[in-house]
């Protein structure tokens, strides 16, 4: 999220009344970041979702090294693996190199056509269904097992209360 905000407030100020491109490379660079960062953010929440849900369904009480290595390795493909799949495939599907907006920056088109659906915009609804699927699941755990909850967020001595897991989870959604 910082990555993709902080690309937008240097382009606001590099073309600040101004349409001239003096960077090239910069330009090519920032629209990519543009169309990754809004999918990398829906799989950080994904990351963050399957966690909760696994601590909320109580699968989760003791880990070893191997699991928890596990589990790093696929928050890293999920999290940083499909955004960067997608730089690749999002040149199938953009007409020309680069749009320019005065006082917005530069930006990279999308000729919307059916492949465009599945190259760019499939990924960003199949991340977000499988969030929502999260999300119930952890509603679900909750009301099932709200009194063993409380009780198995104690005793894992993560110093992770009730009260700090909603916040996660309101963060998360």
């Amino acid at each position: 999220c910082f990555v993709g905000l902080f690309n937008k407030g240097v382009n606001a100020l590099a073309f600040n009344h101004r349409l001239n491109i003096s960077w090239n490379f910069g330009c090519d660079v920032s629209a990519v970041v543009e169309r990754i960062w809004q999918l990398g953010l829906c799989c950080s929440s994904l990351c963050v979702l399957q966690r909760l849900e696994s601590i909320a369904s109580l699968r989760q009480a003791h880990s070893t090294y191997t699991d928890r290595r596990r589990r790093v390795c696929f928050d890293i493909a999920v999290g940083l693996g499909i955004p960067f799949l997608q730089i690749p495939l999002f040149f199938v599907v953009q007409p020309y190199r680069l749009d320019v907006v005065e006082d917005l920056g530069c930006s990279a088109p999308i000729y919307n056509s059916v492949p465009a659906l599945f190259v760019y915009y499939f990924w960003r609804l199949f991340v977000s269904v499988l969030c929502s699927i999260y999300a119930a699941l952890i509603l679900r755990w909750f009301i099932l097992r709200r009194l063993q909850f409380s009780a198995a967020l104690s005793s894992q001595h993560s110093g992770l209360s009730q009260k700090k897991y909603f916040r996660l989870f309101a963060l998360a959604l």
